[in-house]
């Protein structure tokens, strides 16, 4: 009776060991398709040789170039090798067509407009746009409401949504859409010998959390981050944070813009010293292999009789 006992606990623990060792080998074989999954999801993205930005619309004003409306919006003009892009198009097309005459800007050549997100101070530009260039693409959160697809559409502009991390002409990326009380996405470029440009709109899913996707999807060190980070009226301590893991991400600058907020923006130029550097509209930055350098830009001929723009932070070589 013992031994019949004795040799039916042998065989129930035989098998469950058997499933045991199954079971982990599932669970093992899971882990590593995961592993695969994100790495078939690591975008493929070449780099860029030279980057200009210019801050077309903001709502923080020029100290030097008294001819820049400044208002509550956000409007970037990007060149990228050869490519043309407008992120975000401030919040009205008059705006962004004084501005642009203003800083010299012309839109006929424009590849692309990159949409953050579908609030007005970021969209209402596109009226201009679309009389300028009718044949721009718009590239557009897959999640915006209809409402605005549709006033898109009927302004004949072409709609490209985007759901997942998405390359865009080889040199140029979305984070993908990120949720939040709006659906978000951010631009990514990947500098030569610099690493990725961040370029946000509001930050509304938090600029940590776009920082660290943007790393995640491309691979690649995160150098630097423009926008609108959304902390109006959030407090010391919570800015502070915000500041901590921004340095813990080493970051080698970060220029917060639009809705980030004075107070805030004093406390990140007090937490990430050189690290934080001022932007308000009419700023350019212009990034290479060899050269970093943040200055006013150039004014127009017809408002400021041929003067040319100053350099007014620094340059510095690549580290």
């Amino acid at each position: 009776m013992l031994a019949r006992r004795t040799i039916s606990l042998i065989a129930f623990f035989i098998v469950i060991s058997i499933l045991s060792y199954a079971l982990l080998q599932q669970l093992a074989e899971r882990k590593t398709a995961e592993k695969e999954v994100l790495k078939t999801n690591v975008l493929s993205l070449s780099e860029a040789r030279r980057v200009k930005i210019t801050v077309v619309i903001d709502n923080n004003p020029s100290s030097v170039n008294s001819e820049l409306q400044s208002v509550w919006g956000l409007s970037l003009y990007v060149e990228v090798d050869g490519v043309k892009l407008l992120f975000d198009t401030g919040p009205s097309p008059e705006v962004l067509e004084h501005n642009m005459r203003a800083l010299n800007i012309s839109l006929h050549d424009l590849n692309y407009v990159f949409i953050s997100h579908e609030h007005h101070d970021h969209v209402g530009g596109l009226e201009y746009v679309a009389r300028m260039c009718n044949e721009v693409k718009v590239i557009v959160p897959m999640h915006m409401s209809e409402q605005v697809k549709a006033y898109i559409r009927s302004l004949g502009l072409e709609l490209i949504e985007v759901r997942e991390a998405t390359v865009i002409d080889g040199i140029l990326a979305s984070t993908g859409e990120m949720p939040s009380i709006v659906y978000e996405q951010a631009l990514m470029i990947n500098v030569k010998g610099k690493g990725l440009i961040v370029l946000v709109g509001c930050s509304h899913p938090g600029i940590v959390n776009i920082v660290k996707k943007a790393r995640d999807v491309s691979g690649c060190r995160v150098f630097g981050v423009i926008g609108g980070f959304h902390l109006v009226g959030a407090s010391d301590d919570y800015v502070r944070k915000i500041a901590e893991d921004l340095k813990a991400l080493d970051l080698a600058f970060v220029m917060p813009i639009h809705c980030t907020g004075e107070r805030a923006r004093e406390i990140f130029k007090e937490e990430l010293g050189e690290a934080y550097k001022d932007g308000h509209v009419g700023v350019e930055v212009i990034l290479s292999d060899a050269n970093f350098m943040i200055r006013e830009a150039k004014r127009s001929p017809c408002f400021f009789l041929g003067s040319i723009g100053v350099n007014y932070v620094f340059t510095t070589p690549s580290p």
